[in-house]
């Protein structure tokens, strides 16, 4: 039975329930995915370290102005998902420029907007948490390291 339904499905299609939602989706796990399953091993790097080590980090020089402009409007709508409480290891700090920005960007405008981005979150979370006007669920507090 399941092998005559599998040849109806569609390359990628999905069988599910009436409830079964978008957010339900997103919450699914693919085993044996390197990237979805946690138990997957993998020889990728991990560590901001590891991928400087790897010259896996293009060098923010070697961006075109596209790239730039790209790279700019991305972290952008980072900080602003920061903004409407999601928590900073993902959103500011998934672009690893930021992680060390005077170490890692040496072209000046990129480094001034990187590290202006930096500040304005810094500033914006601490007056949100001294007047004291969010909720926890709405407004994640802890630095992660920021």
């Amino acid at each position: 039975l399941l092998d005559k339904v599998s040849e109806l499905l569609p390359k990628g299609g999905l069988v599910h329930g009436d409830n079964f939602s978008l957010l339900e989706a997103m919450c699914c796990l693919e085993a044996m995915h390197p990237k979805m399953d946690s138990g997957m091993k993998s020889n990728e790097p991990t560590t901001l370290a590891e991928i400087i080590e790897a010259n896996l980090l293009p060098s923010d020089k070697s961006l075109s102005l596209p790239e730039v402009i790209g790279f700019m409007d991305n972290l952008l709508a980072c900080e602003m998902t920061c903004y409407q409480g999601q928590p900073i290891p993902q959103t500011l700090f998934t672009c690893l420029y930021l992680h060390r920005p005077f170490e890692l960007m040496s072209v000046s405008y990129i480094k001034a907007f990187g590290i202006a981005t930096l500040k304005t979150f810094s500033i914006a979370r601490t007056v949100i948490i001294r007047a004291d006007i969010y909720m926890e669920e709405d407004f994640v507090t802890p630095p992660f390291g920021f």
